[in-house]
């Protein structure tokens, strides 16, 4: 029990974006955001309804060259 306390814990302290936001900074679509949720892809977390996604994970995902980065401002 203390263990998955220790793992909340340091999830709630990671830095979480809006699947807009994340769609964004990666050049993909909303859908294609929620799909690699579903999957595993990117790693995230469902609050109240609404899907935050982690920063290090969006992160992950630019620098391992898979998707190309937005070149929107």
């Amino acid at each position: 029990m203390a263990k998955a306390i220790a793992l909340l814990a340091a999830e709630e302290k990671r830095e979480a974006l809006t699947v807009a936001l994340a769609a964004r900074l990666l050049g993909k679509s909303g859908d294609t955001i929620y799909r690699w949720l579903a999957e595993g892809r990117l790693a995230g977390r469902k609050v109240g309804g609404c899907w935050l996604v982690y920063r290090d994970a969006v992160d992950k995902e630019w620098k391992a060259g898979l998707v190309e980065p937005s070149s929107r401002g």
